[in-house]
């Protein structure tokens, strides 16, 4: 039986702030403005000016497939059903993968291809979205998706549907868990369906594209007057 679709945060609440550490840190820079040595102060501000203000808000969204579809992430024991011809190496193979893609991108029964498909769902898969929108610039959200990984063409659809609210290419950020036990067949790459994510299905991009979008449009309708504060302490028994 191949494994169950799961939510590995559910079991690993310390990542969650690890996950978050970097994107936040890009965001915390993007919001204050972070200049180097020699940068001109940027118009209208002073160095001794008052700190800006900003509203903050969050929000959860899942898009669990059903069942049928490939997980992402590992491509061999029992989740592998077969190889392409030549095993997707050189022409041969390139044009296997390509036929494989052909034949199962719109079959409504070919859901999984390469891959086996999930049998269940374990914990429930989401998008879980930050949101900093400070009084006198663009916004800036932070998605944190369960999935193996993200792609340019995921990012890009997620920034148009964003646009009106003010959302930008570069103040968007999507971080993704690297589970292997999330929904696979969103990565358009043909070595990612050849190792680990099977043949892509737009259903499955789309999918994962409207809750990100979700999830940053409710967070941004739910933002609230925020303060920031930084703190460090140091563990001397380590």
């Amino acid at each position: 039986m191949a494994p169950l679709a799961r939510n590995p945060s559910s079991r690993k609440p310390r990542g969650h702030l690890a996950a978050w550490t970097l994107p936040l840190l890009a965001a915390l820079a993007a919001l204050a403005g972070c200049r180097g040595p020699g940068s001109p102060t940027p118009e209208g501000l002073t160095e001794s000016g008052p700190p800006r203000g900003f509203r903050a808000g969050t929000a959860t969204v899942a898009f669990t497939p059903a069942s049928g579809y490939p997980l992402g992430g590992y491509g061999g024991g029992q989740r592998r059903a077969e190889w392409p011809f030549y095993l997707g190496i050189g022409w041969p193979g390139r044009l296997a993968l390509a036929l494989h893609q052909a034949w199962h991108e719109d079959d409504p029964d070919g859901q999984a291809d390469l891959l086996a498909p999930a049998t269940g769902v374990h914990d429930e898969l989401t998008a879980r979205a930050v949101v900093l929108a400070p009084d006198d610039g663009p916004p800036v959200a932070l998605v944190r998706l369960d999935a193996i990984g993200t792609s340019r063409e995921l990012h890009e659809r997620v920034v148009a549907d964003l646009a009106d609210l003010g959302y930008r290419t570069e103040t968007v950020l999507l971080a993704a868990t690297h589970t292997h036990s999330g929904v696979g067949a969103f990565l358009r790459a043909p070595l990612a369906a050849l190792i680990g994510t099977d043949n892509f299905r737009p259903e499955v991009e789309a999918s994962l594209a409207r809750a990100c979008v979700a999830a940053v449009r409710s967070a941004h309708a739910g933002a609230r007057p925020a303060t920031l504060a930084l703190a460090r302490a140091r563990d001397r028994g380590a």
